[in-house]
């Protein structure tokens, strides 16, 4: 920012009448081991591509974007976990995870219901297929730094 506009923007910030500034963005490309570990839960097909954008702000929260489709995972928890043809159906016509919820709450909880539930549970718990994902990628993430006065820094330490 020009620095005649950094205090209004501190002051704009402050007052919530925006946000903090993102300043820095970057798309990486999740190879196989990448995906195989992150969908072992929920299958391949639930993440839609490889991309996975990530940025931090002067706030120093890290935000994620992945592409995914729950539809895809509910079919998968419904075909790893062996629900019988109509309830296997049922919540494969489940659009969200919630929905496909609902439909195992309201039916017999044989040993393959109460399986998938427990998987769909853990899903809603990590707050999403999305932040399941990147829960699992997490050790593999890179770090981002920022560094806001580097003449300072010794030479050792750049």
């Amino acid at each position: 920012y020009p620095r005649w506009d950094v205090e209004d923007y501190r002051l704009a910030v402050e007052a919530g009448q925006r946000e903090h500034a993102i300043v820095a963005k970057a798309t990486f490309n999740l190879d196989d081991d990448d995906v195989t570990d992150a969908t072992a839960l929920v299958g391949p097909k639930a993440l839609r591509n490889r991309a996975l954008t990530l940025s931090k702000g002067y706030k120093g929260t890290t935000y994620y974007s992945l592409d995914v489709q729950e539809s895809a995972a509910i079919s998968h928890i419904a075909s790893i976990h062996k629900l019988d043809v109509e309830l296997a159906t049922a919540i494969k016509e489940s659009p969200r995870l919630e929905d496909a919820a609902k439909v195992l709450e309201g039916t017999e909880q044989t040993e393959a219901v109460k399986s998938a539930r427990t998987v769909i549970t853990e899903l809603q718990n990590d707050k999403g297929l999305d932040a399941h994902i990147y829960k699992r990628l997490a050790a593999r993430i890179p770090k981002f730094l920022y560094f806001d006065v580097l003449s300072n820094a010794r030479p050792s330490e750049h």
